[in-house]
């Protein structure tokens, strides 16, 4: 009667401390499902959420400076033309100037007047007008309730208030009128101007806040998830001296077992 001895097949053990190398190597990560670390998943997800929340909230942030730059530079143009209708103001107050003269002196300034106005309506930043009433609220951090409001500025209509929409030199009596109605306007644009600076400021600030957070959340975030490539490597040389250490025991245990059937079958 023949013998015979079960001898199986060699094959490579299934490591799964391998092949949680071999994900771990190909994407970077020392957390790539939940099974690796659930809690340090968790806490992972909640500083890509921050980082990712700043990056949007930066964003606002340029917007919001945008917006006050594009509104600073109309009303530098409009600080220009009122400076210059104010010297053709003084210009006119001046005995020696004729009808003609006065005449030239008064085309000049309405036309700066009415290209003022005309300027102001038509202002836009993303099709919105910016000089008017409304708010507009920017959310400058990211969590909830972190958000920036940019005041209305009606300048416009502040300025029509104080008369200026209907200043003339044709008159040379009302010369002193003309030039109080354009020191207040003067005054107006440069407290808006003032007003805005003052909030480029702050939104400034707050974006060098959200560069350090964003800098602070990111090396937590690679802290937690990221692999560490020095030990990865210490593993995976452990892992693969373990594996060969498998194969040849049991190569070794595949050969005593052939000797043993020569034996019994010799």
């Amino acid at each position: 009667m023949a013998i015979s001895i079960n001898s199986p097949v060699y094959t490579p053990p299934t490591d799964n401390r391998f092949n949680n190398l071999a994900r771990q190597g190909s994407s970077g990560l020392r957390i790539t499902s939940a099974a690796d670390d659930a809690a340090g998943m968790a806490i992972a997800q909640g500083f890509s959420s921050q980082v990712r929340g700043i990056d949007v909230a930066t964003r606002n942030i340029g917007d919001g400076l945008s917006l006050l730059q594009t509104r600073s530079g109309a009303m530098g143009t409009m600080t220009e033309q009122l400076q210059r209708m104010r010297e053709l103001a003084v210009q006119a107050n001046n005995g020696i100037n004729g009808p003609q003269e006065r005449d030239l002196l008064n085309r000049e300034f309405t036309a700066l007047r009415d290209s003022l106005f005309e300027q102001a309506d038509q202002a836009q930043f993303n099709n919105r007008p910016l000089f008017s009433s409304e708010q507009q609220v920017f959310q400058t951090g990211p969590d909830a309730g972190q958000t920036t409001v940019v005041e209305g500025n009606a300048l416009n209509q502040q300025l029509e208030d104080l008369g200026l929409g209907s200043l003339s030199l044709a008159n040379s009596g009302d010369l002193g009128d003309v030039l109080n109605s354009l020191d207040d306007a003067l005054g107006a644009v440069a407290s808006a101007q003032a007003a805005d600076g003052a909030l480029a400021n702050r939104l400034e600030s707050q974006g060098n806040n959200l560069m350090q957070q964003r800098l602070d959340s990111s090396s937590a975030l690679s802290r937690t998830q990221d692999l560490d490539y020095a030990r990865f490597a210490s593993d995976l040389a452990q892992t693969n001296v373990r594996d060969q250490a498998n194969i040849l025991m049991q190569g070794q245990a595949n050969a005593n077992r052939e000797t043993v059937l020569r034996l019994l079958t010799g």
